[in-house]
């Protein structure tokens, strides 16, 4: 089930993107789907579509958003590099 964040946020520029919790997936990969950049306004409908683009790559289990200030910081938690092996042809 996906659920998208509940909390709403005053809109703001974002000065900065940090991005968490990869290890596989290179930082650009992450930026190239991230639909917001540095100097977007941010705004819920904003953080909503960031969401479905991440969930949508199927790279991550878990997609989160938190903003420090003028900071947005992208939280992932990648699937498993193998989800299932199938000898059959």
């Amino acid at each position: 089930m996906l659920a998208e964040s509940a909390w709403a946020f005053e809109p703001f520029v974002v000065k900065d993107i940090r991005v968490e919790g990869i290890q596989r997936i290179e930082p650009g990969t992450v930026f190239n789907y991230l639909p917001v950049k540095v100097g977007d306004r941010m705004t819920d409908e904003k953080a909503s579509a960031a969401i479905r683009a991440l969930f949508a790559t199927g790279f991550f289990r878990d997609v989160r958003l938190e903003v420090q200030g003028t900071v947005l910081i992208v939280t992932l938690e990648e699937r498993p590099a193998i989800a299932s092996i199938d000898s059959r042809e």
